[in-house]
């Protein structure tokens, strides 16, 4: 019984941990949604005048939410991809041309490897435009934006043992490039028959050739 008792107990204690770092998660999105205002227009605005391919990056965890993004562009037909800013000292800057869009990640807005590949890009005569996604709108990296989408996120949760841990600001950040990208669709006027026209196969294929072939 005491080892039951004991183990009830351990279990009642992780579904506290895991519901309220849900909570916490779930008001970061609120958070960006209560504060959402002309900054998303004017992103939105930018990705629908990019003449070029939108290219995103990132470091790190940032990093990887930036290629996540590049698939859910490339998944609707739109011309993406993902450049590492370190990467980018060793001849991927010529995957960067003039027209392109650059929508760069960051929590901190402080990333040195980041702040470096930026100086680069100012440094051309392409005259890229800066969509930038973080915490911080006044940081060394919005200086060289065009717009800031702010998250809002100071701290990653409210265990002192993991709040560097990138939980939050992960999740706000592609919950609100979601926003973005699905926002710019709109106003391309998307249809599901482009999306099935990308993604053909799986169960997502599946379930779109119905809708395509039930409704045109």
């Amino acid at each position: 019984m005491k080892i039951k008792d004991k183990s009830m107990k351990q279990s009642n204690s992780i579904l506290t941990v895991g519901k309220n770092i849900l909570d916490i998660e779930s008001k970061g999105i609120a958070l960006v949604r209560d504060n959402l205002d002309q900054s998303f227009v004017d992103a939105v605005s930018l990705l629908y005048n990019t003449q070029g391919t939108i290219i995103v990056t990132g470091i790190g965890k940032s990093g990887m939410i930036a290629k996540k993004i590049v698939a859910t562009l490339q998944s609707t037909g739109l011309s993406s991809h993902f450049v590492h800013p370190v990467d980018a000292f060793h001849g991927d800057f010529g995957m960067i041309k003039q027209g392109d869009t650059i929508i760069v990640i960051s929590n901190s807005g402080e990333s040195g490897e980041l702040v470096a590949f930026l100086k680069v890009i100012k440094s051309s005569d392409f005259n890229n435009k800066i969509l930038l996604i973080s915490a911080n709108n006044k940081s060394s990296i919005a200086t060289f934006a065009d717009v800031v989408l702010q998250t809002y996120v100071t701290a990653e949760n409210d265990d002192e043992n993991a709040k560097f841990i990138p939980t939050t600001s992960i999740t706000v950040s592609l919950s609100l490039a979601d926003a973005l990208i699905i926002s710019l669709l709109k106003l391309k006027s998307f249809h599901v028959k482009d999306f099935y026209r990308n993604h053909p196969g799986g169960k997502i294929g599946e379930k779109l050739k119905m809708v395509v072939k039930t409704n045109f």
